[in-house]
C-alpha cells in the first residue's frame, strides 16, 4: 500500500454516480456548482466519518451506506451544505445557510413519518448537520442534533427498522468524532453495534505486544492504557506487513472495527478531568489517537482529526508545569512531540513543535542523529511506512538541528 501522502484522489463525482450533473432539473436543490465542489481538494474531508467520496476505495460509499441515490433531497441538500462549508469555511455563508435551511426543513419534514423518518437518507442528512456543528465546535448544536439522531434510532428500534452496516458505522463514527472535537455526549460505544464488534486475535498475540519504550513509564500510564498500545502496536505490525487491497471492504472493515475499539476507549480513557490529574498520561493519550488514525486513513485522505488532535496536544504541552514533566519522562515526550509535529499543520505550529523537539533533544547526550532519534521513535508507536514523509517534512521545515 502507497504511503498516506502518496494516495490518488480518484475523481468523487464517481463516487456519487453523478457523472452527469441534474440534465432534467429533477434535483431538489440548485446542483449547478456541484461539479465545482467536488473537484476542490478540500471536498476530501466533507464526507468524513459518513461517506467516502473515492471510488475506488471499498468502503463507505453513498450507497454503501444510504441505499440511495444523491437524488434524495434531504440527502442532496445535507451534500451540498457539507461541501460548500469545506471549501469555504465560512458559516455565513449565504448558500452555506440555504442548504443547511433546506436539510433541516427536509429532516423535519421526513420525521412526520416514522417511514421516511428512519430511512438511512433521513439519518444521513443528519449526520452530515452534526458533522457541520462539529466543525464549527458548536457542542449544544451537536448535541441537540444527537438528541435527534437518538431518537431516530429509538423509532428504528419500536418498528424494527433494519438499519445496516454502512450508515451503522457512520453513526458510530459521527459520535465519537463529534465527542473528541467538541466534547459533546456520546450515545454509544464502540460495543453498540454488533458489526463493529472487535476482540484481540489469540493467533495474533505476538505482534500484540507492549513496545519497550513504555516501559519506564508504566507507573504513570496504567495498565488500561498499555492495553490499549499493544492493540494499536499490533495494528501498526499489520499496516507495516501487508499491503491492504483498497477495494477489499470485508478486510477494510475488519480493521475499521480494530481502529474503532482503540480509538473509543482511548477516548473514554482520556476524558475530563484527566488531563487535570494526569497531564502526561493526558499527552499520551492524544498521541496514541493520531498514530491510531493514521494508521488507517486511506479511507479519508486528507483527514482533518489528526490535525485537531495535533493542535490540542500542542496546547497542553504548554501549558504550565509541563516542563518539569517532559524532563522527568524525556524520552516519552520526544515521541510525543514528534507525532505532534508530524501531524500538525505546516507553518507557526510545526515551528513550535520543532522548538520543543530542539529543547527535548537538549535533555540528554544520547540522541545526535536523525538515526539516533528513529531508532528512539521505534521503541514507541511508530510506522515509517506511513509517518515517513510527513516526518521527514516536519524536521525539514522545522529546521531541528541534529
Amino acid at each position: 500500500m502507497p504511503e498516506h501522502d502518496q494516495i490518488t484522489l480518484h475523481d468523487p463525482r464517481d463516487a456519487l454516480s453523478v457523472g452527469v450533473f441534474d440534465p432534467f432539473d429533477c434535483f431538489a436543490a440548485d446542483t449547478s456548482e456541484l461539479p465545482a465542489l467536488l473537484e476542490n481538494p478540500l471536498a476530501r474531508q466533507a464526507g468524513e466519518p459518513i461517506i467516502n467520496f473515492n471510488s475506488e476505495m471499498g468502503y463507505q460509499g453513498l450507497h454503501t451506506v444510504f441505499r440511495s441515490s444523491i437524488a434524495d433531497p434531504a440527502l442532496l441538500n445535507a451534500i451540498l451544505m457539507a461541501l460548500t462549508f469545506a471549501v469555504h469555511n465560512d458559516p455565513m455563508d449565504a448558500k452555506f445557510l440555504s442548504y443547511r435551511g433546506q436539510t433541516l426543513r427536509w429532516v423535519n419534514e421526513r420525521l412526520q413519518s416514522t417511514a421516511s423518518g428512519v430511512a438511512p437518507a433521513t439519518i444521513g442528512a443528519v449526520l452530515f448537520l452534526i458533522g457541520v456543528e462539529a466543525r464549527r465546535r458548536d457542542t449544544k448544536s451537536v448535541e441537540m442534533h444527537m438528541s435527534g439522531l437518538a431518537l431516530i434510532m429509538q423509532l428504528c428500534t419500536i418498528h424494527q427498522a433494519i438499519l445496516h452496516d454502512g450508515i451503522k458505522r457512520a453513526i458510530f463514527w459521527q459520535d465519537l468524532l463529534s465527542a473528541i472535537l467538541t466534547g459533546s455526549r456520546r450515545i454509544m460505544s464502540h460495543e453498540f453495534f454488533a458489526e463493529l464488534s472487535w476482540t484481540r486475535d489469540p493467533l495474533c498475540l505476538s505482534i500484540a505486544q507492549i513496545p519497550e519504550g513504555f516501559g519506564t513509564s508504566e507507573d504513570v500510564l496504567g495498565n488500561t492504557f498499555l492495553s490499549i498500545v499493544q492493540d494499536i502496536r499490533a495494528l501498526q505490525v499489520i499496516r507495516d506487513t501487508t499491503d491492504v487491497d483498497q477495494r477489499d471492504a470485508v478486510t477494510i472493515m475488519h480493521l475499521d472495527n480494530h481502529q474503532a475499539s482503540i480509538e473509543s476507549r482511548l477516548y473514554n480513557l482520556g476524558k475530563d478531568p484527566m488531563r487535570f490529574q494526569n497531564p502526561t498520561l493526558y499527552c499520551c493519550i492524544l498521541t496514541a489517537h493520531i498514530c491510531t488514525y493514521m494508521l488507517f486513513t486511506e479511507v479519508w485522505g486528507a483527514s482533518w482529526v489528526p490535525l485537531y488532535l495535533a493542535s490540542w496536544l500542542l496546547e497542553q504541552l504548554q501549558t504550565t508545569g509541563m516542563k518539569e514533566l517532559m524532563n522527568e519522562h524525556r524520552d516519552l515526550f520526544l515521541w510525543v512531540i514528534c507525532v505532534g509535529g508530524t501531524f500538525v499543520d505546516p507553518g507557526d505550529k510545526q515551528a513550535m513543535y520543532g522548538q520543543l523537539l530542539s529543547n527535548q533533544l537538549k535533555l540528554g547526550a544520547s540522541i545526535s542523529t536523525e538515526s539516533d532519534l528513529q531508532e528512539l521513535l521505534q521503541k514507541f508507536i511508530w510506522s515509517n511506512k506511513t509517518f515517513g514523509k510527513r516526518w521527514r517534512g516536519f524536521l525539514s521545515e522545522s529546521e531541528v538541528k541534529l
